[in-house]
Parts: C-alpha cells; structure tokens; sequence
C-alpha cells in the first residue's frame, strides 16, 4: 500500500500567494515538501487505483470552490504541546467541508476520525510552543488581508518521508 492523501492547490492573486508564502518560508516546516494547500483526504496507507477511480466520481460531480481567507487560528497539536496556525476561509467553508465529506464517503469512510471535526484550512505556520503559535495567529490577523481565491482541481498525491509526488489531477466538474 502507499500512503495517499487528497489535496487542493488554490488558485491566488499574486499579492495573496507571496503574503502565504512568505508566512510559509518563516515558519512552516513543510514548506520545501509541498506548496500551499486544503488538505480534503489526510495522509492513508490505500491502493493508488482505488483511490483514483473514487475521487474521479466525487470530483466530476462537484463544482469549482471560491473562497475568501478571514481568519488565522491556532491550532494545538493532539497530543503534544505545539501546534500550527491555519489561514481559515469564511466564504467557501461549507462547500469545501461538503467536498471532504463526499471524498471520505465511500472506500476512504474507515479512515474519517470523527473525533477531530473537519476544519479547511492552508497550513501556514509549525511551532513546538503552542503560545508561539498563538503569536502567529495574532500577527497574521493584525495584517487584515483576506486573500481571496478558487479551488478548481484536487490532486491525488503520494506522501513520502521527504517529497510529495502527484499521482492524478483531476478538475473539479469534470466528468469522464
């Protein structure tokens, strides 16, 4: 098996993509692994093919995703005393949280913690002390952007111990 995972790369504005990354390059860890994301299926040891052939049918049926950053949370870490600070959108959430629920229906079901509600978010920032993060948080809401942006494809990808490979792109309404 190979741990997969399914993940959307938004689509920004010049000015917003260089704020997340630059945020990103200070204090994101994985910011040389994989570039900014939503994370809709989280890493899972699963077939490749099955894992394809389900995530084309739910993405064919749903519809591009346009969203507006509002919020910075601070997230701790369970279990542990760090924690990661998350660029959450306002307008969007639902129908990502819709798309998520969609993928996780069906083979990937066993893998769903019901436990941790489902929050999307860009993973901007790591920290072992979770007040750090708290900071984080803080400063990026002090900023007042709202980085506006579209989900249009997902991407099926493999996760490795240091690199992350595409195994399918797969445009959001388009149906074989």
């Amino acid at each position: 098996m190979t741990k997969l995972a399914v993940v959307a790369y938004p689509l920004l504005g010049d000015v917003d993509r260089q704020w997340i990354d630059s945020t990103r390059i200070k204090h994101d860890p994985q910011v040389r692994l994989i570039a900014a994301h939503f994370t809709l299926v989280f890493p899972v040891d699963f077939d490749a093919d099955a894992a394809t052939a389900h995530v084309r049918s739910v993405v064919g049926a749903a519809a591009p995703i346009s969203f507006v950053i509002k919020h910075a949370r601070a997230v701790r870490d369970q279990p542990g005393a760090g924690g990661h600070v998350f660029l959450v959108p306002d307008d969007g959430y639902p129908e990502l949280v819709a798309l998520h629920d969609r993928l996780y229906d069906g083979p990937f079901r066993q893998y769903l913690r019901r436990e941790v509600p489902y929050v999307p978010h860009i993973t901007v920032a790591a920290h072992a002390v979770f007040e750090r993060c708290v900071a984080i948080a803080q400063e990026l809401l002090a900023d007042a952007r709202f980085p506006e942006g579209r989900i249009e494809s997902i991407e099926l990808i493999r996760v490795e111990a240091d690199a992350v490979r595409c195994i399918a792109s797969l445009s959001l309404g388009a149906i074989d």
